[in-house]
């Protein structure tokens, strides 16, 4: 039998009674259930309230959930991104297949989804197709700039190559035991004394007033401080309406925003900036870092401080600047890098194909050991597409591997 893909059709609250909130309940469960296989338990973890909070589109960007069924059970899920401020050519594909499925089902549910998901983002005018899918850490299908690599013999990833997708770059994503760093506040300590011309403030919850501009100006940073590799990508522009949308839409599900900020003190001018999204589960997810060309090799102090400061010591309310601040409880699990240093390159891919649209995959998270001194996991996008028009490159801090 086929498989049978339908939109989600999303309830007003996680334990709403009837059909919508089955359908929603039993995705949310999938998704649990191949993080899990993916990351290992407790790793990638949210709660339905984080989970619904996450599918409803912010003012920039529109998101689509579909679920496909083969027999009246679940086989998959694939989430559509179509942006619609920026770049709106493109369309962002996210498959996630449910585990113990053997080959020949994991297959066709994976062709059923990605059909659906590419026939609904043409549709709407996207040429510009970006697959998100899990693959192995490294793989004999390298990618042709930055590093990295990804089996071919993965489901999703054999999918997507033989669609025509090539790999162009790989998204590491680190999880960090912070228990495994004792040293923690020591490592703060010299960064700090590497850094005597600026100073960290920390918050938590929404951008305070006297910062706001200066936040919006490092979210664009973001999108110009550092090449792309192959993929293109067009800058942003932040204002306060939409950091606050941004920051709303983060918050729902009851999540909290922690973020320091590094202000240069001969000027008052913010120079990087790293975030925490502190939720539900043990892990805690660091979105946006990056440290603006000029200001950097000083120890990049803001990502010190927000490990030091993801504990419950750090209350909501005023900004906390740091020197004589009392030290903060350490997370009890890890601590799940988002961002990456601003010397670090994110890796995507894709491949010219001027007659059809562009289409570039993005791989698996699994686990590598990164050895005693930074004991982690890391997972990589594999990224594959094919450009129709060139663009300016975003920065290689940028933040977003699709949640999970």
């Amino acid at each position: 039998m086929s498989t049978v893909v339908t939109e989600l059709a999303l309830p007003d609250a996680p334990g709403e009674p009837g059909p919508r909130g089955d359908r929603f309940r039993e995705f949310h469960e999938h998704i649990e259930r191949a993080n899990a296989a993916r990351f290992g338990p407790g790793v990638a973890v949210r709660s339905p309230e984080e989970r619904l909070s996450s599918l409803l589109p912010p003012a920039n960007e529109r998101r689509q959930a579909f679920v496909g069924h083969r027999d009246g059970r679940l086989v998959g899920t694939v989430q559509l991104f179509t942006p619609q401020l920026e770049a709106t050519d493109v369309a962002e594909i996210v498959i996630s297949t449910e585990p113990g499925l053997d080959a020949g089902e994991a297959k066709a549910a994976i062709e059923a989804l990605l059909d659906h998901a590419e026939s609904v983002a043409v549709a709407q005018g996207r040429t510009d197709l970006r697959g998100d899918s899990d693959a192995a850490a490294s793989g004999p299908v390298v990618a042709a700039t930055g590093y990295g690599g990804a089996d071919p013999a993965d489901p999703e990833v054999a999918a997507l190559l033989e669609r025509g997708y090539s790999l162009e770059q790989v998204y590491r994503i680190s999880v960090l035991d912070l228990r495994a760093l004792p040293d923690l506040d020591e490592r703060l300590a010299a960064a700090r004394a590497g850094a005597p011309g600026y100073e960290v403030v920390a918050w938590s919850g929404f951008t305070p007033e006297p910062y706001r501009a200066g936040v919006c100006r490092l979210k664009e940073g973001m999108a110009a401080d550092a090449p792309g590799g192959g993929v293109l990508f067009e800058p942003e522009v932040w204002d306060d309406a939409r950091l606050t949308d941004f920051e709303t839409q983060v918050s729902g599900g009851g999540k909290t925003i922690r973020t320091v900020v590094a202000v240069e003190r001969a000027t008052g001018e913010l120079v990087g900036f790293s975030s925490l999204f502190v939720g539900s589960a043990v892990v805690v997810n660091q979105h946006d870092t990056v440290v603006l060309a000029g200001h950097r090799g000083h120890g990049h102090r803001s990502r010190a401080q927000p490990c030091r400061r993801a504990g419950p010591a750090h209350e909501a309310g005023e900004p906390r600047r740091t020197p004589g601040a009392p030290p903060a409880t350490h997370p009890g699990g890890h601590l799940e890098r988002r961002g990456e240093p601003a010397h670090a390159r994110r890796q995507r891919g894709h491949r010219l194909q001027p007659d059809r649209p562009r289409r570039r995959v993005a791989a698996p998270r699994h686990a590598l050991t990164a050895g005693p001194e930074r004991p982690s996991r890391h997972r990589r996008e594999v990224g594959l597409r094919r450009p129709a028009r060139r663009r300016r490159p975003r920065a290689g801090a940028r933040r977003r591997g699709r949640p999970s």
